[in-house]
Formats: C-alpha cells, sequence, structure tokens
C-alpha cells in the first residue's frame, strides 16, 4: 500500500504490480485533502486573505485539523485578480468532491464578503480610436 500526498491509499496487488494499480480514495480512518481555489482584488490586503478564509473553512464541521489545518496559499498575480487556493483535510469515507467543495466555497464567499474583500470579476478597458474621415 502506498499512501499519496493527498492521503489517498495506492494498493498494488502483487499478481497487477506491472499492468494495474488500483486507487482507493478514502477509507473510514484515512483523512483526504482537497483544494478549493478563489480569487480577490487587487485592492485586497493580501495579508488578511489567509487569516479570514482559513478561519471559516476550520470552522466547518467536516474539515479536521489532522495532519493539519486549512492552509491558505497565494498562487498567481492573474490578469483580473490575485488567485489563491486554500487545502484542507476531511476525514473517512466520502461521498465525492461536491460533498464539500460547496459549503467550502460558500463559507469562503461569507467570510471574503463579511471582511470587506471583493471577490473581482473581469474588467477591460477599451481605447476608441475615430475613423477616418472619407
Amino acid at each position: 500500500m502506498l499512501e499519496t500526498f493527498d492521503g489517498r491509499m495506492i494498493v498494488v496487488p502483487n499478481d497487477h504490480f506491472i499492468t494495474t494499480r488500483v486507487v482507493n480514495f478514502s477509507t473510514d480512518r484515512s483523512p483526504n485533502r482537497y483544494e478549493a481555489a478563489f480569487s480577490v482584488s487587487y485592492d485586497t490586503d493580501m495579508n488578511l486573505v489567509p487569516v479570514v478564509v482559513e478561519e471559516a473553512v476550520a470552522a466547518l464541521p467536516f474539515v479536521v485539523t489532522v495532519p493539519e489545518g486549512p492552509e491558505v496559499a497565494l498562487v498567481a498575480f492573474g490578469e483580473s485578480a490575485v488567485d489563491f487556493s486554500v487545502e484542507f483535510w476531511v476525514s473517512g469515507v466520502d461521498g465525492g468532491k461536491n460533498k464539500y467543495m460547496s459549503p467550502v466555497m460558500f463559507a469562503i464567499w461569507n467570510a471574503l464578503k463579511e471582511a470587506g474583500i471583493e471577490m473581482p470579476y473581469p474588467q477591460r478597458v477599451v481605447h476608441m480610436k475615430a475613423a477616418p474621415n472619407v
């Protein structure tokens, strides 16, 4: 049995070692890591984002602190926003990724709104040139 960074167990049967691998995505005792991406406005105090989001995600009843609590990372400076992600762990057999992602995304949205942090939408500046006189 091999355990991945995400807490997944990979079972490699002896008779299928060369041709097959079996992934056990969860057991009743193994924690599983998920990641939720989100973006904030460039006007945001970036040092505030991890504090606000980690606290909100940690408060969810299915998020566990072992092997570690939620952790926010600054991922990229995008065209219209600063991109972040939050990694969090849940324990036991799950009902699929969407079982956890929706409540986590709502928690992020509500926490950012409450802190006055804007989640931006793409914006473009268009310069109109005068048409040549014909």
